[in-house]
């Protein structure tokens, strides 16, 4: 999901742009140009800005490796609650 300030055509295509943060030292590439279409778009919360789902459409091996190394370090995992433990 990105986040932008217009409303997008849902399924069109496009070649997304991401630049990472250059102060991530295990991610060696600052800036990406990927393939993608637009999945779906809704307005946000607030009313300046659309959520924009978005799937890549060719991820290369390298692409795929920088996601996930952005994934482990960014990805929240969420908690077990006591509730959780019970109900095993």
């Amino acid at each position: 999901m990105v986040i932008g300030t217009n409303l997008t055509t849902i399924n069109k295509e496009t070649v997304l742009e991401i630049e990472f943060p250059s102060e991530l030292p295990s991610i060696p590439v600052l800036r990406i140009e990927i393939p993608a279409r637009i999945a779906w778009c809704r307005p946000d919360e607030n009313p300046q800005y659309f959520n924009i789902g978005v799937e890549f459409s060719e991820v290369t091996a390298e692409n795929a490796e920088l996601f996930q190394q952005i994934l482990e370090r960014y990805h929240f995992r969420h908690a077990l609650s006591d509730a959780d433990f019970d109900r095993k």
